[in-house]
């Protein structure tokens, strides 16, 4: 039965969101309930959604992720998805994905 269970991809991360600041845009999701599943690779759209690129992977224990913004200037959309990674390579299906944009933000907003 544990080889049957290792030759199946685990399931998708759950509770991706994405909160946009002025100069970055920090991911959340959820860990993964799978004791095999080693990391989360994070993949990122320019385009709308239409094209994802890997942007970066994070070992299991993290559960958040920055995506810095700053050299690209205000009002920049981005959209995100995640896949879990098993010790063993395999691959979750994507994530839901989900969609920011920067913003301009006083001092007030900031300090929130």
């Amino acid at each position: 039965m544990a080889c049957t269970l290792l030759a199946q991809p685990p399931s998708p991360p759950d509770g991706l969101n994405a909160i946009a600041y002025e100069a970055h845009i920090e991911l959340r999701w959820q860990a993964s309930t799978d004791p095999d599943v080693g990391s989360y690779q994070i993949f990122r759209s320019e385009d709308g959604g239409q094209n994802y690129s890997l942007l970066q992977t994070v070992n299991k224990a993290n559960t958040l992720a920055v995506d810095w913004t700053a050299d690209e200037g205000a009002n920049i959309s981005r959209h995100y998805r995640l896949k879990a990674v098993k010790n063993n390579g395999l691959t979750s299906d994507f994530s839901t994905a989900v969609q920011a944009q920067t913003q301009a933000m006083s001092d007030e907003a900031l300090l929130e």
